[in-house]
């Protein structure tokens, strides 16, 4: 099975392809699409454009879609549950939420990820999404023409390159159920537009956030400070830019570059800290690293800097090939680029026991979203086939009505018929085998009598001697000695001798221009005929007329 992840970002648009077998999980493909960042420009537009050059790259009859949805349009809660069917969890879902979702139940859609189960209880991770944003995203992959299979979370997609994504959700098999403090790490994904948080303990994802900070903020603060333009100010963030974590031995202008960086970087930090002390209290945690990932993590010094601010160990983590085999080249741009469109993709090869994050289902699923396109589409000519069929029935009606009525009719004249007593027909015989017999002795009667009708019209032997009298040349034309004359049926067999071939030739073409003889062919005769041309002409004769078929 072949998957297409399509990271659709605010900065560019990433896919990554992913085949599974039963054993081995492989990346086969990544690209990136960019986009332009001028001001005014529409990107809307550009996405469409990118997401139609992506339909036509793969066959989706042969490769499944999963697109991203972004985690900030999310509500997500760590709830248990006291059974393990997830069917019944699925079920419970909106009625667990609903104190603590800003939205109504009938304005979302729900889908969970277990992270643990011990005996007959579940431990799950919740997640809500209004629907708004699902049909957003939905509507923007229609326009170009791509019809994704599933529809999942940046921030829960990531998750896959660091869990054991193809096995069964984590039994629990102690019976010890006194709450303590559990170690977990943090990743930290900085993107253009965002930050993704997510806090994992013991490979299980328990916690997505999404920050809004991301490399457009540094850029914004860069072009102001030095009145740069926007995209070259960008260029110069994302390749060039840096932190420092000391200002011995650095120049005025590297002080004054990092201190416009920190400075920015500290509202990242903030919201890091706020957002860290609030996943400890929930979930009873102690971070004891931070992997940093994203398009700004190359940012020069970033590991020691959030080291220093967050008092953990920080440090970059290099996804490609760790969580399954690549086949691409690894590189600092493809590795820092490339982790939500990866496991978007190892999220369509999850397993029915660990199944994936999808919000395409319902309304939005697959099926309904085909059904209303083409009705959307094709409404007008349903309805006219509506039409044809009610007029399709209503003939079908009234035509088995006219063929009833036309039996009973029928009936009616045969038991009249019947009576007649010229018919003769007894009260017992009035059965149907018995009228059938009646029927078909009186058609063979007539057919008798048409024969004997027929026959009476016959064309005498005498008959046909005299046509060929006639029909023959005067006797100062030819010299003819008829030797044999037979006539058999519709068979005429014709002997003789005349004086020459020409002679012959003339009697012959005579004989066709009798109406009654056809198919004349001439034999070799036995005749012994020295100095004349003896012959033998067979043809046949019509003498009785053709059977009037169609008078029984």
């Amino acid at each position: 099975m072949r998957t297409v992840g399509i990271d659709i970002g605010s900065f560019s648009i990433k896919v990554a392809e992913v085949e599974s077998s039963l054993k081995t999980v492989r990346v086969r493909d990544f690209f990136e699409i960019a986009l332009t960042h001028e001001p005014g420009q529409d990107l809307r537009l550009e996405k469409i454009e990118a997401l139609r050059k992506i339909a036509g790259l793969y066959d989706q009859s042969t490769h499944r879609y999963i697109v991203s949805l972004g985690s900030e349009h999310s509500v997500q809660r760590i709830l248990t549950f006291p059974f393990l069917d997830r069917k019944k969890i699925h079920q419970s879902l909106p009625f667990e939420l609903e104190d603590v979702i800003p939205f109504s139940q009938a304005d979302a859609v729900f889908d969970f990820r277990i992270i643990q189960q011990r005996e007959a209880s579940s431990q799950v991770l919740a997640i809500a999404v209004p629907k708004k944003y699902l049909q957003e995203v939905l509507t923007l992959c229609e326009d170009a023409g791509l019809d994704p299979d599933m529809v999942s979370l940046d921030g829960t997609a990531l998750s896959n390159l660091f869990e054991d994504y193809l096995s069964p959700p984590t039994q629990v098999i102690s019976h010890d159920t006194s709450v303590g403090v559990s170690n977990a790490e943090i990743i930290i994904h900085i993107g253009y537009s965002k930050t993704l948080v997510n806090v994992m303990r013991e490979k299980s994802l328990i916690a997505s956030r999404a920050l809004y900070f991301g490399g457009k903020d540094l850029t914004n603060a860069v072009s102001r400070a030095y009145q740069l333009p926007y995209l070259e100010a960008l260029k110069g963030v994302s390749e060039t830019g840096f932190i420092l974590t000391s200002h011995e031995g650095a120049t005025e202008d590297q002080i004054a570059f990092s201190n416009i960086i920190a400075l920015t970087l500290s509202n990242l930090v903030i919201e890091l800290k706020r957002t860290m002390v609030d996943i400890k209290a929930d979930l009873n945690v102690n971070f004891t690293s931070v992997y940093i990932m994203g398009g700004m993590s190359r940012l020069l010094n970033l590991g020691p800097y959030l080291t220093q601010q967050l008092e953990i160990p920080a440090n970059i983590y290099n996804h490609l090939g760790k969580n399954a085999v690549s086949d691409i080249a690894v590189s600092e741009s493809t590795d820092k680029t490339s982790a939500i469109a990866i496991g978007l993709a190892l999220e369509g090869v999850r397993r029915p026991k660990n199944p994936a994050i999808n919000f395409r289902k319902g309304d939005f699923s697959k099926r309904s979203q085909n059904f209303k396109f083409l009705w959307e589409r094709y409404k007008e000519l349903a309805s006219v086939g509506a039409a044809l069929f009610i007029a399709f029935v209503v003939y079908s009606s009234m035509r088995v009505s006219f063929i009833e009525d036309n039996l009973a009719a029928v009936e009616t004249a045969l038991k009249t018929q019947a009576k007649n007593p010229s018919i003769n027909i007894s009260g017992r015989d009035l059965k149907p085998e018995n009228l059938k017999r009646f029927i078909k002795a009186k058609s063979e009667e007539i057919d008798s009598k048409k024969e004997v009708v027929r026959l009476s019209q016959m064309v005498s032997a005498l008959e046909i001697v005299k046509s060929i009298s006639q029909a023959a040349p005067q006797k100062n034309v030819i010299t003819l000695d008829v030797r044999n004359f037979n006539v058999d049926g519709d068979k005429l067999v014709f002997e003789g001798i005349v004086n020459s071939k020409q002679e012959f030739d003339t009697l012959q073409r005579n004989l066709t221009q009798i109406p009654s003889i056809n198919n004349i062919t001439s034999g070799q005769s036995q005749l012994a005929a020295p100095g004349k041309f003896p012959f033998l002409l067979t043809m046949n004769l019509t003498r009785v007329p053709s059977s009037d078929k169609g008078g029984k």
